[in-house]
């Protein structure tokens, strides 16, 4: 008698653990599907441009700075333009770059050759934060020798 009674308590000690098993994981799981969208709380990403004095020059995205666990998609693009453009759309786009996160203090690069010709150059930079708005940055346009230096 008292073997079947370890018997019942071990069964229903087993199913009471396998209930709560299934229904935290449950739980869990709705937990994340009525969790907001948007983790992150705030960002910064800089744009800049930059040449190596090697015949290259790059723009360069950088996280500056993140508040809270977000997700920040990045798209980085490179301009080139013969004569002084008034805007990026008077330009070549001639490297661009992306990545679906890009987490604090990482930076994303396009490059591209100065093709041995001194030319204008400018950089632009889109992200958005999580599912938010997409952002938009520039850099201004920069002038570069045939090696990349800035003038």
């Amino acid at each position: 008698m008292k073997r079947r009674t370890k018997l019942i308590v071990l069964s229903l000690l087993a199913v009471a653990v396998c209930s709560l098993v299934a229904f935290g994981a449950v739980g869990v799981a709705a937990e994340e599907q009525d969790a907001p969208q948007s983790r992150g709380l705030y960002t910064s990403i800089s744009i800049r441009i930059d040449g190596d004095g090697n015949g290259n020059v790059s723009a360069i995205a950088k996280n500056e700075f993140t508040l809270g666990e977000a997700r920040i998609p990045v798209y980085v693009y490179l301009y080139r333009s013969e004569s002084y453009p008034e805007d990026y759309g008077d330009m070549i786009l001639v490297a661009s770059g992306y990545v679906s996160d890009l987490d604090i203090f990482h930076s994303l690069a396009a490059t591209a050759s100065t093709s041995g010709r001194q030319s204008y150059w400018s950089a632009r930079v889109r992200y958005r934060l999580d599912n938010g708005d997409w952002q938009e940055s520039m850099t201004g346009v920069t002038l570069f020798d045939a090696y990349g230096n800035e003038i």
